[in-house]
């Protein structure tokens, strides 16, 4: 990173120096200053609390594989800043980031917009410019608010709902479904993964709800430790799309492969472009998501997961007792702190050897030692090493060959550690 991008990229952060403000009022000022620039292309928003990302980027992928020019604004980032805002598989480039900032900047300081405000003004203005054919927009926190939803989408996609960012989105799961369902529009068509039944009820008194778990049949799936091969039947065009290799691992990836296959099929049925099911194949097995489920190292074996909630932490237990059950595995695990740590301990504690804590590079880091505690209570020993660079060293050191070194939370300890 050079010293100017570097010097801009500071400026951006320093906007979260303003607190997290649930309303829609700074990104309509932002956007109406620039034109409106969400309105200039169709697009897919995306909701939920787990599956979100993935969903959103195997969208993105089978849709450019259609021969579509599609842009993807996801959050938060694991290495780099420009990894939110990409078109076809690049990165929104440093020199439209500063002249972006440039032309901006006086508004953001003058309302004391957010981070997360100014970067969706950019991600649209980025998309508007480029004359994207869609966009797919995953939401950053709930829905209701959050400031990517002044879109009025073609289509809404909620993914499973489930307890997270509780101190915003409410303490029961209808409150959170609320607010994650405010994306739902009118005159935008709506899929819904599968959902608990509160959930499923909720869903459907906001209008016509697709559930595509009732019209997808997974008919056989294979879950292998790295990747998972799929039969699944179209129900509504009575297909059978057989044999799909996934290179994204866990079932969980296989229910966020259906709700983008629904959704993409759907969609470029409104566009009048044939589904090619070779095309659709291809895509899948060249599919690479950093931070989920990611090789860092072979030997000896290092994985990543940006499992930084209750239930996505429960989908991870799921694939590695199902596909880890002989090897001698260790655990480096670091969250921040709105996070419902005591349910994330008693799902992940009992499948390692060891665990080592640490802090994610955050400015609210759950603190190591509360952690800790409460693996002792549960008569579990556990090492807290705060800075998480030392940790990961201290870690990998006393790994063998043929050892197992799992890294799950927060993105900001996936991400710090990858750089």
């Amino acid at each position: 990173m050079d010293q100017r991008h570097a010097a801009l990229i500071k400026e951006l952060y320093a906007l979260r120096q303003f607190p997290k403000k649930m309303s829609l009022e700074n990104i309509t000022v932002l956007c109406t200053y620039l034109g409106n620039p969400q309105d200039r292309y169709p697009v897919i928003h995306i909701a939920g609390t787990n599956g979100k990302g993935s969903t959103a980027y195997l969208i993105y992928k089978i849709l450019m594989a259609h021969g579509l020019s599609a842009g993807l604004y996801t959050s938060p980032h694991l290495k780099k800043f420009n990894e939110r805002i990409r078109i076809n598989d690049k990165l929104v480039p440093d020199i439209y980031l500063s002249g972006y900032w440039q032309k901006i900047k006086t508004v953001v300081n003058r309302i004391n917009a957010t981070f997360f405000d100014t970067t969706t003004a950019l991600a649209f203005n980025y998309f508007a410019d480029k004359k994207v054919d869609l966009a797919i927009i995953e939401t950053g926190l709930g829905g209701r608010l959050d400031a990517t939803n002044i879109v009025k989408p073609k289509a809404a996609v909620i993914t499973p709902i489930d307890f997270d960012h509780v101190k915003h989105l409410g303490n029961d799961i209808l409150s959170i479904t609320k607010e994650k369902a405010a994306i739902i529009k009118e005159n935008a068509k709506t899929f819904s993964a599968k959902q608990r039944k509160s959930v499923k009820n909720y869903l459907n008194s906001c209008g016509i709800i697709e559930d595509v778990s009732e019209c997808i049949e997974i008919v056989k799936a294979q879950i292998n430790r790295f990747d998972s091969l799929v039969t699944f039947r179209d129900k509504t065009r009575n297909l059978l799309i057989e044999n799909t290799r996934l290179s994204l691992a866990g079932r969980h990836q296989i229910e966020n492969l259906v709700l983008a296959y629904r959704v993409s099929r759907w969609y470029l049925e409104q566009i009048n472009i044939s589904f090619n099911e070779q095309k659709f194949q291809r895509v899948l097995t060249e599919c690479t998501w950093p931070g989920r489920f990611q090789r860092i190292s072979i030997s000896p074996m290092i994985i990543a997961d940006v499992c930084h909630n209750s239930a996505s932490f429960r989908s991870i237990a799921e694939h590695l007792l199902q596909t880890f059950k002989n090897e001698q595995s260790y655990l480096l695990i670091g969250l921040i702190d709105d996070k419902a740590y005591k349910e994330i301990l008693e799902i992940i504690s009992p499948l390692f050897s060891s665990i080592t804590i640490t802090e994610p590079i955050h400015d609210h880091p759950l603190p190591g030692n509360i952690l800790q505690s409460e693996l002792v209570k549960m008569d579990k020993e556990a090492i807290f090493i705060k800075d998480m660079h030392k940790a990961y060293e201290f870690m990998k050191k006393g790994l063998a060959a043929n050892d197992w070194l799992f890294i799950l939370g927060s993105h900001y300890l996936i991400g710090n550690l990858r750089n």
